[in-house]
């Protein structure tokens, strides 16, 4: 006759089945998170996309945007301005260059280590036109004669306001032969790849997450690329004073 399973034997069980959620658990929730602001920078780079098509449209211009300003600034003496492609992407709230403390912003941005405060500080930066979606995202704009320099935080106020996490550089119209390019307007000091000023073409490397190599990281290129996030654990064992 089988002897059935006693007492002792249940709580063994559910022991275990409790050690093995407690490490499991966390990591589908983190997954999870990060396939979610993966798809929200898709979506948004399907509305980007879409409005500059429709300014270029409107503006009877079929080459890129780089030229497209350089035209519209010599043909009719009109300065780049990001509102005439953001009244295409559902703007619910905008605040204009300088200074502010609106409810909807993030305190902070943090660079791609995760530990200063960014460069591209959502509430402090005087040179930047911010908006707010209607979907909840936040996008902070400066205009520069050939084009735009963007971050976009695809969660809006909701943390971790991180460069490379939910938080992600765009160029438009840098390049005189792509629209939108997912890197910095230069190479910061937290190592995030950006144009070279001193040639035409971008250099950066979309494969490249190691802000220490090469001309630095291209996190928002990679996520486009692999549809996912970098590792930031494995960055935090290899790059000194990386935190994942």
């Amino acid at each position: 006759m089988k002897k059935g399973f006693n007492l002792t034997d249940v709580l063994i069980t559910l022991i275990i089945v409790g050690v093995i959620a407690t490490l499991t658990i966390p990591v589908l929730y983190q997954n999870t998170d990060e396939k979610d602001l993966v798809s929200e920078l898709y979506d948004f780079n399907s509305k980007l996309e879409n409005a500059v098509n429709k300014w270029k449209i409107i503006t009877s211009c079929p080459y890129s945007v780089k030229i497209c300003l350089g035209l519209q600034k010599t043909l009719l003496n009109t300065s780049a301005d990001f509102n005439q492609i953001s009244k295409f992407m559902n703007v619910v709230e905008k605040i204009d260059e300088g200074p502010s403390n609106i409810y909807w912003l993030p305190i902070r941005t943090l660079n791609y280590s995760g530990t200063e405060l960014s460069d591209y500080d959502y509430r402090s930066n005087t040179n930047r036109r911010r908006y707010l979606l209607d979907d909840g995202k936040i996008l902070s704009v400066e205009t520069n004669k050939d084009g735009f320099w963007l971050l976009v935080d695809v969660n809006g106020k909701k943390p971790p306001n991180r460069i490379g996490k939910d938080t992600f550089h765009i160029i438009i119209g840098y390049s005189p032969t792509k629209d939108i390019s997912y890197y910095a307007r230069e190479k910061t000091k937290d190592g995030i790849c950006g144009p070279d000023y001193t040639k035409t073409i971008l250099v950066c490397d979309p494969e490249n997450v190691n802000p220490e190599i090469g001309n630095g990281a291209s996190p928002g290129a990679y996520a486009i690329i692999h549809h996912a996030l970098p590792d930031y654990k494995i960055l935090s064992k290899t790059v000194e004073g990386f935190k994942p």
